[in-house]
């Protein structure tokens, strides 16, 4: 808890943050859920910070993620980085009807998440092409 009011305090500044949004690193490549924080960094703060949402593939292919640590030059990585999302005029709507802080956080994290995913799938077919190549 004290990490993520750390984070909405960066945000209220103005600052930008970088998380893992299913709050680990996603070492088994699993369809994970992402976690609320995510709908609370955005829709907490006084002026909604845009996310930009990226997806990548193949790091753990350069530098694994178990023993050995040691990196592997020339492996594919392909990073795909989508749209940034200005989420500002949902949160304002949710607001304006008086939601809750738990659905703006549901509502705002489940946008966010179907973002991911289109881009994990994009990201996915571009990846699969680049090493069939």
């Amino acid at each position: 808890m004290r990490a993520m009011n750390f984070l909405v305090e960066r945000l209220r500044r103005g600052d930008w943050v970088h998380l893992f949004p299913e709050g680990r690193v996603n070492t088994e490549h699993e369809h994970l859920r992402l976690k609320w924080g995510v709908g609370r960094l955005v829709a907490e703060p006084e002026r909604t910070p845009t996310v930009l949402p990226y997806w990548h593939l193949g790091m753990d292919a350069a530098l694994p993620n178990r023993p050995p640590y040691v990196p592997r030059p020339g492996q594919t990585i392909t990073v795909l980085v989508g749209r940034p999302l200005t989420l500002a005029a949902e949160v304002a709507r949710l607001r304006r009807r008086g939601a809750s802080s738990r659905e703006a956080r549901r509502t705002v994290t489940e946008r966010v998440q179907d973002e991911l995913e289109r881009l994990r799938s994009r990201a996915e077919q571009l990846h699969a092409a680049r090493l069939a190549s």
